[in-house]
């Protein structure tokens, strides 16, 4: 197998992956009780423009980059996550359970 090939993943499981990063960027807004506005004005103090409608629309497609995902994270002053309530896509039922309890921690003083 070339290494370029070593990459590739199956396209209905990278939308699921998908969808397990727009989940995680949602429930963190409601467990934080972030609204896309707020998330709005986070970013734009770490110099990530981004208007409400382009902002809702991105995570909504769940197709953006790592270093996004982060931005937003680091935006909500998430500093741990814990993804043990999420099933990986590759585990039983393609997304199986999510459970809403602390997964987030904001100790830099919340919003």
């Amino acid at each position: 197998m070339k290494e370029a090939d070593a990459s590739l993943v199956n396209p209905g499981l990278e939308q699921e992956w998908q969808k397990m990063a727009k989940k995680v960027i949602r429930v963190a807004m409601a467990h934080l009780d972030f609204s896309y506005a707020d998330l709005v004005v986070a970013l734009a103090a770490l110099g990530v423009f981004e208007n409400e409608r382009a902002l809702r629309n991105k995570v909504a497609r769940g197709t953006f980059s790592a270093a996004f995902f982060l931005q937003v994270l680091w935006a909500m002053n998430i500093e741990t996550l814990d993804l043990s309530a999420f099933t990986a896509p590759h585990e039983e039922g393609l997304m199986g359970r999510l459970e809403v309890k602390p997964l987030f921690r904001a100790p830099r003083g919340g919003k």
